[in-house]
């Protein structure tokens, strides 16, 4: 399953699933009981990502793009994971392994 969130075509912020293998190129819409909007942090905090239901299919044209994970508290980062990117930057040369490090809100 891929979950992203995203702009519906009227303006409003809410989350959604890829359909299928998405070779349909469209997003279907989850929504919390009652059919009210909910964000993927909100679901997956609160241990509601199975009980969500389908609302409306778009095509990926419709929409707009948002960060997966909406004001996110911490941020797992992997740096220089690419050769070309240690050996553009000089750092870790001698490292087989990327950095690891996080950034917190």
């Amino acid at each position: 399953m891929r979950y992203l969130s995203f702009i519906r075509p009227d303006g409003q912020a809410t989350m959604g699933k890829l359909a299928g293998d998405n070779k349909d190129n469209s997003v279907i819409e989850l929504l919390a009981e009652n059919n009210s909007l909910t964000d993927l942090k909100s679901a997956l905090t609160n241990n509601i990502l199975n009980q969500l239901i389908e609302g409306q299919t778009y095509s990926l044209s419709e929409i707009s793009f948002l960060p997966t994970i909406p004001k996110p508290t911490k941020i797992i980062c992997v740096g220089l994971n690419y050769k070309s990117h240690r050996d553009e930057t000089g750092l870790g040369k001698d490292s087989s392994y990327p950095v690891i490090f996080s950034r917190f809100a």
